[in-house]
């Protein structure tokens, strides 16, 4: 089969003395808008660690460009003050973020968590520290925020970030979290020390090792 080559659509120049941290779009199903997390290059008392969100539909605003596919149109330069949201809450470098059909997630270095809501002009819809150090990755889906920390377990919280189970992992492997995945994840049974025959629950379960942290795609998650 012939795949259709990339092409370069947007570009956007960021203020000058600002690192990206992290990149997600902002919807699950399109890709009209992304958000862009950005810290201080040298950080300084007063300065914010932002996340921004920008369109990035090359036709929207321009009835004229409708069906147009030809290969010599040039990128479109995005503009800075063109911004759907600004955000700027954080106090930390902002690592990760995640998206489900409602919300928007992200985490810092300090380990803090914000839950934004889209469909309420991304008002901040919680906020909990989830990690006592910063968060290695997180995800989340239509009940749920997992979070994994530093101290090897994985974290689940409600909508609202109040903490619902914790998974305790044996190891964690970078290189898989990266995107490499050779071996599936056994889930150990770890008996109770009060009660050795009391029935194993959900809070009873340990991760032999984890290789990511990842909603599964599904209509129904």
């Amino acid at each position: 089969p012939r795949f259709e080559v990339p092409k370069l659509e947007s570009t956007l120049e960021m203020e000058e003395g600002f690192a990206v941290t992290a990149l997600i779009f902002r919807d699950e199903d399109t890709s009209r808008a992304f958000v862009i997390a950005c810290r201080p290059e040298a950080p300084s008392r007063g300065i914010k660690h932002y996340i921004r969100i920008w369109p990035c539909d090359p036709l929207s605003g321009d009835p004229q460009m409708l069906g147009a596919t030809s290969p010599s149109l040039a990128p479109r330069a995005l503009q800075r003050d063109g911004m759907i949201a600004s955000l700027e809450d954080h106090v930390a470098p902002v690592s990760h973020l995640a998206v489900n059909s409602t919300c928007l997630v992200s985490c810092d270095a300090s380990g803090e968590c914000r839950l934004w809501q889209k469909n309420r002009a991304m008002a901040c819809r919680a906020t909990a520290r989830l990690h006592k150090g910063p968060v290695v990755d997180v995800a989340v889906d239509r009940h749920f925020v997992y979070s994994l920390g530093e101290e090897s377990n994985l974290r689940i919280w409600s909508m609202e970030l109040k903490q619902v189970a914790v998974i305790q992992i044996d190891s964690i492997e970078a290189s898989c979290l990266m995107g490499s995945f050779d071996a599936p994840l056994p889930l150990l049974s770890v008996p109770s020390q009060a009660n050795p025959n009391e029935k194993d629950t959900a809070s009873s379960l340990q991760l032999s090792r984890l290789s990511a942290l990842k909603r599964p795609v599904s209509r129904w998650s």
